[in-house]
């Protein structure tokens, strides 16, 4: 039983670092897009709220909902917690438990 271990897990060694590589471009991925999309957001936010005291139509409130959306809490916190869980799953295969791994 001990031997088929071993082989096993040398088996998995090449999946362990596709999926380490997989997760340290995403991760980077994920960081570098909710700078963007903050930035985004807050413009759109902008627009939207001159949009709102201009016009007094529904465009305003819309925007404001996509920049909310755009905003870190909205699309990139939902992105983290995949990117996340893709980490958990590679702890799992290491064989590291979640609580001791940042």
């Amino acid at each position: 039983m001990r031997i088929i271990k071993i082989i096993l897990r040398i088996l998995s060694i090449p999946l362990i670092l596709a999926l380490g590589i997989v997760y340290l471009f995403c991760k980077f991925v994920v960081l570098v897009s909710t700078g963007l999309l903050a930035i985004v957001s807050v413009l759109l936010f902008i627009v939207a709220i001159g949009l709102w005291i201009a016009d007094g139509g529904t465009q305003g409130p819309i925007l404001v909902l996509v920049s909310f959306g755009l905003s870190p809490l909205g699309v990139p916190l939902v992105a983290n917690l995949i990117v996340e869980f893709l980490g958990i799953a590679l702890r799992g295969l290491m064989g590291v438990p979640a609580d001791n791994f940042s």
